[in-house]
């Protein structure tokens, strides 16, 4: 889980417990407008989903083990990893051992959420955590009855498009 894609979600709510505990530090600093904090040196981990429609995301990261872990959290779009941030799509407001939560707008397309930390080295950059996503944006399993109806209407607007019936 250490580099993109990492861990796929394939539907919301996704809840998952991890560590960064021996990750690298892939991203070290963040596209304007992401969050308030824009250095994150610590060590991240990587999930990644798509959204098929949009509306509200809400993230929970909680750090696990009472162990001096500082998380941030933020969620970057686009077909390549960090080609744009989400605005105010991140949070790296609370203390070691407190939670990071959030709800943001997104629209269809292609998200990575990365769990990382402002430090570098010393027991707040890495730990274990829980994740916990869930709202109103629709990240269809593959197979799923909504994953088909979103096929058969872009089917139906391509063929109105070209004037067939």
């Amino acid at each position: 889980m250490d580099v993109a894609p990492g861990t796929i979600i394939s539907t919301l709510p996704f809840t998952d417990t991890g560590t960064t505990v021996g990750m690298v530090n892939d991203i070290n600093t963040l596209p304007a407008g992401v969050s308030s904090f824009t250095q994150v040196a610590g060590p991240d981990g990587f999930y990644t989903f798509t959204i098929t429609f949009g509306g509200m995301l809400n993230v929970r990261l909680t750090p696990t083990g009472n162990t001096g872990y500082d998380p941030a959290v933020y969620l970057l779009s686009g077909t390549a990893l960090g080609s744009s941030g989400v605005t105010n799509g991140g949070r790296d407001v609370g203390a070691a051992n407190e939670a990071e939560q959030y709800s943001v707008a997104v629209t269809p397309g292609t998200y990575f959420l990365v769990v990382d930390s402002f430090y570098s080295s010393g027991p707040a950059s890495a730990g274990s955590y829980l994740l916990e996503l869930s709202g109103t944006a629709v990240i269809p399993e593959p197979g799923s009855a909504v994953l088909a109806a979103a096929a058969l209407g872009s089917v139906a607007w391509r063929r109105r498009r070209r004037g067939a019936r």
